[in-house]
């Protein structure tokens, strides 16, 4: 079951991620934010604060690198850090009162965006697609310290 999708799926998925990131850039765009932003804004719409080091992990980057994302954010006041209650070394990030304003705006600009990518599937492919991508994603938080666990359908 490990191999049984072909060479030319995982090209066609590469195609699927790349025009979901470009809808993400459009995204950000339409609301001063630059892609990393964005992102970095709705991955915080499904949590109620994450570690600036989560950040560095879902990205694959160095943490100087989430410092600059989150400097622009904080500039915005659509978040802030706090420092966690357990450990006063580790910086929280949480979303401010303009920042969930701003999620609501870029999640309906998304969906926007999105709608011409899943416009060609029926309703049942719809109801599908939305199955499994909350179980991938339900698999994936798990490998992520279950950044995406309070996300259901």
């Amino acid at each position: 079951m490990k191999h049984d999708l072909t060479e030319t799926f995982y090209v066609a998925y590469v195609g699927v991620l790349l025009n979901g990131k470009q809808n993400l850039i459009t995204t950000g765009e339409a609301h001063g934010l630059t892609l990393m932003q964005t992102v970095t804004m709705l991955i915080l719409a499904g949590v109620k604060e994450l570690p600036m080091s989560a950040f560095s992990e879902l990205f694959a980057c160095d943490a100087s690198n989430v410092t600059g994302i989150i400097d622009g954010l904080e500039q915005k006041k659509l978040v802030a850090r706090r420092s966690n209650d357990k450990d006063r070394r580790i910086k929280m990030i949480c979303v401010e009162p303009a920042g969930k304003a701003m999620q609501k705006k870029l999640l309906k600009t998304f969906a926007e965006v999105s709608e011409g990518t899943f416009s060609i599937l029926t309703q049942a492919e719809r109801k599908g697609l939305k199955s499994r991508v909350f179980r991938m994603c339900n698999a994936i938080s798990k490998a992520h310290g279950d950044v995406y666990s309070s996300l259901t359908e």
